[in-house]
């Protein structure tokens, strides 16, 4: 074979090679074109789910949700109330005034009933504060209402045993 039909071999199979490559990634690409697009997770936009706490467990800040309702005169004491507590650890729910009509003398955490997650959260809560039943809570996790005489956040308990079971309402991207 002489140098110009070699040339023209490798001309021609540099081409087919090519070819071959074009037609796979066009094929490739369409496919991916016309695919259907991948489905996004499904966001049911839950701040808390309710998780089940047994006896045994150690019950600590980051498995609490809570929310903050300012009953004092004293603006964005809710926002920032709320921001101190999620600085010690604890889940964050929502913050905003209290309901019109709805008047506080001491600070309040608000929920459905007595459990231990109120009581460790208390110990957060500086100054005289009280549990206050609330049959339906309309907030995410336990409510914190701030008072008037509200004095702050403070260091509270790093964990709390958990000797009877109970629910808690813990940051949804804790729950499995």
């Amino acid at each position: 074979m002489s140098d110009w039909w070699a040339a023209r071999i490798r001309t021609l199979a540099t081409l087919v090679v090519l070819a071959v490559v074009v037609l796979v990634s066009v094929a490739w690409g369409w496919g991916r074109l016309t695919a259907p697009l991948p489905e996004e997770a499904e966001d049911t936009g839950a701040v808390c789910v309710d998780t089940e706490m047994q006896s045994g467990d150690e019950l600590r800040a980051g498995t609490i949700t809570v929310s903050v309702l300012n009953g004092s005169g004293r603006a964005g004491l809710a926002s920032r109330t709320l921001s101190d507590l999620v600085g010690q650890g604890f889940g964050e729910g929502t913050s905003a005034n209290v309901p019109e009509g709805v008047d506080v003398a001491v600070t309040e955490v608000w929920a459905a009933e007595k459990t231990p997650a109120v009581r460790f959260l208390r110990g957060y809560l500086q100054g005289k504060s009280r549990f206050r039943q609330v049959a339906d809570p309309a907030y995410p996790g336990l409510t914190v209402v701030v008072s008037e005489r509200f004095k702050g956040v403070g260091k509270g308990r790093e964990s709390l045993p958990v000797k009877k079971a109970f629910t808690v309402c813990a940051p949804a991207q804790l729950a499995p």
